[in-house]
C-alpha cells in the first residue's frame, strides 16, 4: 500500500507542477459560480488515460480510493483552480482494438469525451503502456503514432467545436 501511494504522489507532484505551468500560459476563460455571487475563474482538465489513470488497484483488482489516485492528489493541490475530469478505463489502448478484451481504443472514445466535459482547457494524455501488450505486436514508433493521432483528433474537434484548442500534456 506505501508502494501505491508514494507512487501516485510521485505522479500527481509532476502533474500538478506541469499543470500550473500551462495555467500560467493559458489563463482563465471561464467562469464559474462558486459560493453565492463570489466568481472564481476555474479551467476544466481532462485526464484521459488507461488503468493508471482510472486508479487500478493491482492487489485486489478494486479501485483506489479518492486521495490516492494521481488524478485526485492534483485535483486537492490545484484546489478550486480547476476541474478535473478522471477519464481512466483498465485496459484502454492508444488507437488499437484488442482481439482479446474487445473496443478499448481511446480513438473511438476521445472525440464523445471531450465533447461531454466542454469546454476542456488542458488534456492530460497517458496512453500506451497496454499497445505494449505482445498480442499486438507494436514497436515504440507505432506506439508514439497513435499518441500524435489522439493529439491530432482531440485539437481538431475542440477547435471545431469550442473555438480553441487545448493545451496538452502527454505522460
Amino acid at each position: 500500500d506505501s508502494d501505491i501511494k508514494a507512487n501516485a504522489e510521485r505522479a500527481a507532484y509532476t502533474a500538478t507542477k506541469t499543470l500550473r505551468k500551462v495555467q500560467r500560459k493559458v489563463g482563465f476563460p471561464d467562469r464559474i459560480r462558486l459560493r453565492g455571487d463570489r466568481m472564481k475563474e476555474r479551467k476544466t482538465v481532462v485526464c484521459f488515460g488507461d488503468s493508471n489513470t482510472f486508479g487500478h488497484n493491482p492487489k485486489d483488482g478494486t479501485r483506489l480510493p479518492w486521495g490516492v489516485r494521481w488524478t485526485s492528489l492534483v485535483q486537492e493541490a490545484l484546489k478550486e483552480e480547476v476541474y478535473v475530469v478522471e477519464e481512466g478505463l483498465c485496459s484502454r489502448t492508444t488507437v488499437w482494438d484488442d482481439p482479446v478484451e474487445g473496443v478499448m481504443s481511446g480513438i473511438s472514445y476521445l472525440e464523445p469525451c471531450l465533447s461531454t466535459h466542454r469546454p476542456v482547457h488542458i488534456l492530460v494524455l497517458m496512453l500506451g503502456t497496454n499497445d505494449l501488450k505482445p498480442r499486438f505486436g507494436l514497436s515504440a514508433y507505432d506506439i508514439a503514432r497513435g499518441n500524435v493521432r489522439l493529439i491530432q483528433t482531440a485539437r481538431q474537434s475542440l477547435l471545431r467545436k469550442q473555438g480553441f484548442e487545448p493545451q496538452i500534456l502527454l505522460i
